[in-house]
């Protein structure tokens, strides 16, 4: 009897401590700064999307995954670095790229509809250190890139319409994937670029209505960074105190409420160095509490996001710019 008692108390002792936790969670939440109506709009905590899909501009696809072959194109690059970027910003004649494996692996990677990359290596993006393997697949795409300006000058207009296409589909992939807002960028980058490139050469060779689509997608592309990404990214990524302050209930309220998986990450990390620069001590207590709620998130690149932050230390964070 005097056992299944004791079993009782001691499940209501923890039925107890659970309640008590998320009151005394709730009421620490209730002390933070409030998110400014920037924060709040709809607008604000929408998922992205491109007013065009890339994939509208692409040939039909097979359903296979280009991870693996951009994989070994950041491999390829990592372990030739100075060869592609000379060819990359120097390069004058289309023979320059014979035995830039990289740039025929993108070729290769531009006929599959989806891609994991960082998503199964989330550590190489998801931190506040360089990332060697994004700038690594981006200066493969800037090479692709370059290529086809090289055989648009020497007027072999399909071969370079080809490559363009290859540094298109994975700047589309990145874009896709986009699990911090530098891999974003990069596709955003990389397609535009490439884009631009497709309409001249298109317009050279006589097909205007793919030189109309792809220099209307680049327009588009260039106003969707300008009204849905860097405004965002100013309320919560900017290191100046006063827009921190402004917006620290803003960074709160994306890293929990977001529909953009991506921003709910810039947002956590965010939170890692509130830890140490808001400017109200709640704020920098709240912080830690709310990252080690993240922990447990269903989402493994928000619990990556979520350890990235937990794991700053005050001396990394002194180190950061």
């Amino acid at each position: 009897m005097w056992g299944n008692a004791l079993g009782w108390v001691i499940s209501l002792v923890i039925v107890v401590a659970t309640v008590g936790g998320i009151v005394l969670f709730q009421r620490h939440l209730a002390n933070l700064t409030p998110p400014t109506d920037f924060g709040r709009d709809p607008a604000t905590l929408a998922a992205l999307e491109l007013p065009t899909e890339p994939a509208a501009l692409l040939p039909p696809r097979d359903a296979c995954d280009a991870g693996p072959i951009y994989r070994q194109a950041v491999e390829v690059v990592l372990g030739n670095l100075d060869e592609y970027e000379t060819f990359a910003t120097r390069a004058s004649d289309s023979d320059e790229a014979k035995g830039l494996q990289a740039i025929e692996l993108l070729s290769a990677a531009s006929d599959c509809s989806q891609m994991t990359l960082f998503t199964r290596a989330p550590h190489e993006v998801v931190n506040y250190g360089k990332k060697p393997e994004l700038t690594a697949i981006k200066l493969a795409g800037k090479c692709c890139n370059r290529l086809a300006t090289l055989l648009a000058r020497e007027k072999r207009h399909d071969e370079a319409i080809k490559h363009y296409k290859a540094a298109f589909a994975l700047g589309a992939r990145l874009y896709e994937e986009r699990l911090v807002l530098d891999e974003l960028l990069t596709g955003l980058e990389l397609m535009s670029e490439s884009a631009s490139g497709i309409a001249a050469a298109a317009r050279d060779a006589g097909d205007a209505p793919q030189s109309e689509a792809f220099a209307a997608f680049a327009a588009r592309c260039a106003q969707y960074r300008r009204t849905r990404v860097e405004p965002m990214w100013h309320a919560i990524g900017s290191i100046d105190a006063g827009v921190i302050a402004r917006h620290t209930g803003d960074v709160f309220h994306v890293a929990r409420r977001s529909n953009e998986r991506m921003w709910r990450v810039e947002a956590i990390l965010k939170l890692g160095r509130l830890r140490y620069n808001a400017a109200r001590v709640a704020d920098q207590q709240a912080a830690g509490r709310v990252l080690q709620r993240l922990s447990d998130d269903p989402d493994p690149i928000i619990r990556a996001a979520a350890k990235s932050a937990r794991e700053l230390t005050i001396q990394d964070y002194r180190m950061l710019g």
